[in-house]
This record gives C-alpha cells, sequence and structure tokens, in this order.
C-alpha cells in the first residue's frame, strides 16, 4: 500500500507538468506580438506576393528592410512552404513604421538594457481589395539589423501561420 502511494506522487506530477506543457506559448514567438486590426491567415494553397516598405526615419532601417524581405521571403517560403510569386493577386506588405536598434553590446553584456524595438504593419489586398489589416511589434535581442531581421522574420511569419495572436503591441520603452 505504501508503495503503492509514493509511485501516484511522481505520476501526478509527471500528469500536472505535461498539461502546462501543453498549455504552454510557442517560445519561438515570444518576443513578436501580432494584433489583428481585420484578421488575415495565409493559405498554403493560395500563392502570395511579399512587399516590405520602411516609413522610418532612423539611419539603419533601411538596411534592416531590405534584410527582412530577404528573411520574410526565406520563412514564408521555403520554410513554411508557401506559394510565393510577385505576380499574384494577393499582396502582403509589411511596413517598417518605427525602428530602433538599441544598445546591442548592452543587451548581449549585461543581458538587460539598450533595449530595441520594431513596429510596422501587414497589409493584405487581394484584387485591389484590402481583406487583412495586422499591427507587429518586437524585442529583438540579436545584434545588427541582420540579426533582428532573422529573428523578426522567423516569429512573424510562424504567428501568420499558427493563428497566435495578441492584444496589445509592446510598449516602446
Amino acid at each position: 500500500m505504501r508503495l503503492a502511494r509514493t509511485a501516484l506522487v511522481p505520476l501526478a506530477l509527471v500528469v500536472l507538468f505535461s498539461a502546462t506543457v501543453v498549455q504552454a506559448k510557442d517560445f519561438r514567438t515570444a518576443f513578436v506580438r501580432v494584433v489583428p486590426e481585420r484578421d488575415w491567415k495565409p493559405e498554403k494553397s493560395s500563392p502570395i506576393a511579399i512587399e516590405v516598405a520602411n516609413s522610418s526615419a532612423q539611419e539603419k532601417s533601411g538596411e534592416f528592410s531590405d534584410a527582412f524581405a530577404k528573411e520574410l521571403t526565406e520563412q514564408l517560403g521555403r520554410v513554411l512552404g508557401y506559394s510565393l510569386d510577385p505576380k499574384s493577386a494577393t499582396k502582403v506588405k509589411f511596413t517598417v513604421a518605427e525602428f530602433e536598434p538599441g544598445n546591442a553590446g548592452l543587451r548581449l553584456g549585461l543581458g538587460f538594457g539598450g533595449k530595441a524595438y520594431v513596429g510596422g504593419s501587414i497589409e493584405i489586398q487581394s484584387g485591389g481589395k484590402e481583406i487583412g489589416s495586422l499591427l507587429y511589434s518586437f524585442r529583438p535581442n540579436a545584434p545588427g539589423a541582420a540579426g533582428m531581421a532573422r529573428e523578426a522574420a522567423a516569429g512573424i511569419a510562424l504567428k501568420l501561420t499558427n493563428g497566435e495572436r495578441d492584444k496589445e503591441l509592446h510598449t516602446k520603452k
């Protein structure tokens, strides 16, 4: 009887732990927030065209936007398997509205401080009509525009695909 009781305690802990793990959010998208204004989710059977526009005045935002376009193409096309066609009727436009690279030395060296921030919008049009609109923000940890773009593209592409949405964007500082 005593042996049976001691065997139940670890079993109960395993069941409890596995239940909390199943309900946990995807850690790959934890630093990215996507807030729908008019929700949209890409379909594997429908080709899409990707465009990245930069409206930030920060001097390195152009470098980030170029890297972001390349990484989004990689993530949505090769990694997640969507059909990308620049002539597609469905156009997905990512606009980088705010870009603050922060201080990568503080983030990497101390583990805090030097906060970076990127925010913008995602507009989806099909046949000239808007079919979706989302806002995004993220707090990258990687140094440099290319590293930040790699982090952002993976998280945003995954959130668009899996339908995970947030209630609010990150605060700027």
